[in-house]
């Protein structure tokens, strides 16, 4: 019965972050042309309380992800040019990680019981996968834009993808993506749009990038052939 509560208090919890973000039109203010118009005063705030700015940045990063609110790539352009390339992207991934990892546990705690009770057979052979290659599905979905970053938080806790792989490969696979729109956001005033960001170089990057996580099972099957 506890438990029960619990997890209804949960999902009560962050459906109200949801419909409040919502209500009050937080996305009028994560845009572009905002984070333009309003840049130096922006500057003048940063410079005078760094430290409560850029803590300030992180918790709301990380309440973005964990309540899986799609805008983390404009705050991250916004971040970059605020605070520059380096620091932006050490915080983003402070963030990003931390709220991936509510994200990750809350679906794991309310709703893997659940998923493993009714899809049972299915669940098994994705469980087993995730396993064994876990780690190469998460760097290519971290790496490559596959699938919005918030939507892979909370499905991938549905499996049993072990919490340490899900935290090393979310920050090794973010680290390229991050680095690239927060230095974007040091030449903000030249940017129309998201699209501005990503080139076809920088998309070809991650994808090279992308493809060095299946190095390992590469080589692990063609070893396992040589064998027999």
């Amino acid at each position: 019965m506890r438990v029960s509560v619990l997890k209804l208090c949960i999902v009560l919890v962050f459906s109200l972050v949801i419909i409040s973000a919502y209500a009050f039109n937080l996305y009028d203010y994560l845009t572009l042309e905002t984070i333009k118009i309003h840049k130096k005063y922006l500057h003048v705030l940063v410079q005078e309380n760094f430290s409560f700015i850029a803590l300030s940045y992180i918790v709301f990063y990380t309440l973005l992800v964990a309540c899986a609110l799609p805008a983390a790539g404009v705050l991250t352009i916004a971040g970059g040019a605020l605070f520059g390339t380096i620091p932006t992207t050490l915080f983003v991934c402070i963030g990003a990680t931390s709220g991936a990892i509510i994200s990750f546990l809350v679906a794991r705690y309310i709703l893997r019981d659940f998923i493993e009770n009714k899809y049972g057979t299915y669940v098994v052979k994705i469980n087993n996968e995730m396993m064994e290659h876990g780690y190469n599905y998460m760097l290519v979905l971290r790496l490559l834009p596959i699938m919005p970053f918030f939507i892979i938080n909370p499905l991938v806790g549905l499996t049993r993808l072990p919490l340490f792989t899900f935290i090393w490969t979310t920050i090794v696979g973010i680290l390229p993506g991050v680095a690239l729109f927060a230095a974007a956001g040091q030449r903000i005033m030249m940017l129309d749009s998201m699209h501005d960001i990503l080139s076809w170089e920088s998309v070809l990057l991650l994808f090279l990038l992308a493809s060095l996580a299946f190095i390992p099972s590469l080589i692990q099957y063609i070893t396992n052939y040589q064998k027999v």
